[in-house]
Parts: C-alpha cells; structure tokens; sequence
C-alpha cells in the first residue's frame, strides 16, 4: 500500500508545482486500499473540499496510471475521526475558508476553471505552459516580461489566468491585476476624465503581477500606449512579474511603438500552435469528465476531425452534442453528433481559398484578377491588391509568404504592409469597412 501510494506521489511531482505537492498531496495519508477503492484522510473538511474541486482527476489518473485500475478515491477528514495531527495545526489554522479563495479570485476577475491542472498539456502548447508554470513559481525572476501568442481559442486566456490563480491561491497577499488591453484603456480615459490619474498609475504600478489579456488592442492607440509604457517600466524595474497575451507575434502587431515591441522581447515569447488530433480529443474527454459524462472514444474523434484549432469551438461542440442528447433522452453517439451539429458542419463544409478571395475582390472593384495578381502600381490595382492581402490574411490559415506567392510572387513584407494599411483603413474610414465587411460576407456565404 505504501508503494502504491509513494509511486502516484512521484507521479504526481511531475505534473503539478511543489506548492501543490506540499501543501495539498503530501498531507493526505493513505489508510486503506481495496480491490475498488482507496481510502485517504486529510487533516480538515477544508482539504477535502478543495482537493475534490482541484486535484481530484489528476491524482485519480495517476493512480490508475500506477495500478492500472480505476478506483473511488475516498477523502475523509482526520478531524471528524478524532484522529491527532499536530504536524498540520498550523497549516489548519492558518489556512482560508473555501468562501474566502473563492471570492478572493473573483475579485481579481480570474477564471477559477482556468487552473493549470485543468490545462491539456500537448505538443502545440508544451513549451507555453512549461513557461507559465516556471513564471507561476518565480514571479518576475524566470521570465519577464512573459508573452503568449497564438491564434484564437487556443488557450492564451487559460494559462495566463492559471498563472494568476496559481499565484492567488499560494499567496494572498500578492498584488495582482488582471486585465484585457480594452479595460486598460478604458480605466485610463476615465481617469483623465476625472483628473484620477495618481490612482490610475497607483493601481497599475503597484503590483507584484500584471496580466494583460490581448495587448494587441493596443494598436493605433497613442496615448494609452505612452501611458502603457511607463506602466510596463515601473514594474520591470522593480522585478515584478509582467504576462501579455496576443493574437499574433510582436513584430506583427500594427502600429505599436517599437519601444513597447522591444520591451515585448525583452523576457520570453512563447507561441501557442495549433492543436494535434490527440490533444482535442485529449480536451473534449477532460471537459466530459468535469461535466460528469462519458463521451465515447468514437465521438470525441468525430468532434476533434470538425474544428481546425479553435478550442472554444470544440468545446462550444461537446456541448451542443450533450444537450441534445440530455433533451431528447439519446444516448451520444457519431450520427447523434452529425444531427447536432448539422447547421454548422454544412457551413463549415467549404474551404477558402485566395482565388476565391481574389474573384470577389475583382469583382467588387471592378477590376480583373488578372490585373489584381500584376506588378501595376496605379491605386485602381494595388487598393484592391491590398484588400486581397488583408482578407487574405484573415479568412485563410496562410502565411504572410504564402499569400505573397499567391499574388504573382509578392514578398512577405508587401502582404505585411497591405494588411497593416487596411486595418488602419478600416479603422478610420466607415464606409470603407462596409465595404469590406460586404465582400467578406461574399466569400464566405455558401
């Protein structure tokens, strides 16, 4: 029994931080196994509660890993049984009621499902998370500032806020904010407006963790950026720790001050890829899991072969298929999902290419594809060249070379030239972002 359990330990030491291990896993003391279950006690209700809400799937896998069978894990609290625990008063005493973490993290506006052991860990986000994890245990020492990025739905948010929790939860006392890019921006014009700027910046710089969601909403914003920058300065300086998120790398970012993209690079860029086939599959059996519900291995590979990367899709997915089958009282299966999922997957059926991009901007200018793909430098081609390019850029999974060779052989920074002008153009010119929104809907309309 003690092999069993010391064997899962080291387990366990390889997929969660030593403040896990040892606040939470080293306390629990195994007193009994059985051919169906494992009997643990703990030293108060307290841990229960939070080991079942935290860690109870990870050291369940981890055991069937060791022994190869599933068991019930049974948690019970040594202060029920009278059982004595001097070597965990103090941590008894000491530690916070559930309420009180679970009201301190919504405070912070962090995302209590966004832990880091709820996090699918796979080849496309492997070194993202492994960076998270090092800067979770050493704020503003491993790498600062810390920059994920990646397209959408593919986990920034979730390892940013895992940060954030793990963070919260180990120390209470840490200075944290957490915030997108737009809130930011909106608490500052609102301090201008009410002459509150001392405490803006007292807010913003007095902090041991700034977590900034999607900092390239930043972009084309002068004044929030200058007042971003010496935010970014005042926390670096004092070695706290600095995350961002975005959609795309620093250097791609449009109109952003090159001292802010330098500073970007100052600590580590980790970029967040698109999912393999395992890791969706991987993430739709843990969210059925959490949901309490046994999604067959034929379904989850059905579900993983219809989204590309998004995984707020995928999971949006999952969901749409056990709701029928809750409603209608149908066991899950491929042709229940196929059903489920019917309006969606007919949409989905048709892949964009640049041609088809290119016809329709022709089309809507007026012009010949022809004359689209040439090396003619007068504005009647190369606008609709250029909306061509950013559309390009949007609508399909190319890189900037690729969409370059599509247009008659165009270099990488033309395509990134195009499409920073564009979105600039959109920005300012209504009528214009019509027009693009029209022909967006064109292409994409089956």
């Amino acid at each position: 029994m003690v092999s069993f359990w010391e064997e899962s330990l080291a387990l366990l030491r390889t997929r969660l931080n030593e403040h896990s291990i040892t606040t939470w896993i080293t306390p629990m003391v195994c007193e009994e196994v059985t051919d169906t279950r494992v009997v643990f006690t703990v030293p108060n209700n307290f841990f229960i509660s939070w080991i079942k809400d935290n860690y109870l799937k990870i050291i369940s896998d981890s055991i069937c890993q060791i022994t190869g069978k599933e068991l019930f894990i049974d948690i019970r609290s040594r202060e029920d049984h009278s059982i004595p625990d001097d070597s965990f008063s103090d941590l008894s005493n000491q530690t916070p009621t559930q309420n009180d973490i679970a009201e301190h993290i919504k405070k912070l506006n962090i995302n209590p499902k966004y832990t880091f052991e709820s996090f699918v860990v796979g080849s496309c986000n492997q070194f993202a998370h492994a960076a998270a994890r090092s800067v979770s245990e050493q704020l503003g020492k491993s790498y600062n500032p810390l920059f994920i990025y990646g397209g959408v739905g593919l986990g920034k948010t979730h390892l940013m806020s895992a940060v954030g929790y793990a963070v919260a939860t180990s120390d209470r006392s840490k200075n944290i904010v957490f915030v997108t890019s737009e809130e930011f921006t909106n608490e500052m014009i609102n301090a201008l407006r009410f002459d509150q700027m001392v405490n803006f910046r007292k807010k913003y710089r007095d902090l041991d963790l700034l977590m900034i969601d999607d900092i390239q909403f930043l972009s084309g914003k002068e004044r929030t950026q200058e007042e971003f920058f010496h935010t970014f300065n005042s926390i670096y300086e004092s070695s706290k720790q600095i995350i961002l998120t975005s959609d795309r790398f620093p250097g791609d970012i449009p109109d952003i001050e090159q001292r802010l993209r330098s500073r970007f690079s100052w600590g580590l860029i980790a970029d967040i890829g698109k999912p393999d086939l395992e890791t969706k599959v991987a993430i739709l059996k843990r969210k059925s899991f959490e949901d309490n519900f046994i999604l067959p291995d034929d379904v989850a590979y059905f579900l993983a072969g219809q989204v590309e990367s998004n995984i707020r899709e995928l999971v949006g997915y999952l969901i749409r298929v056990i709701a029928m089958s809750t409603l209608q009282g149908i066991p899950v299966s491929v042709n229940l999902s196929k059903i489920a999922l019917r309006e969606i997957l007919h949409r989905n059926t048709r892949t964009i290419t640049v041609d088809d991009i290119i016809s329709n901007v022709a089309k809507s200018f007026n012009v010949k594809p022809s004359d689209i793909k040439s090396k003619k430098k007068h504005k009647l081609y190369s606008l609709p060249r250029q909306v061509g390019m950013y559309l390009s850029r949007n609508l399909t999974e190319l890189s900037y070379p690729e969409i370059g060779s599509a247009f008659g052989g165009k270099d990488h920074s033309t395509v990134v030239y195009a499409a920073k002008k564009i979105e600039k153009k959109i920005e300012l010119d209504n009528s214009f972002r019509n027009l693009i929104e029209a022909i967006r809907k064109d292409i994409t309309e089956i």
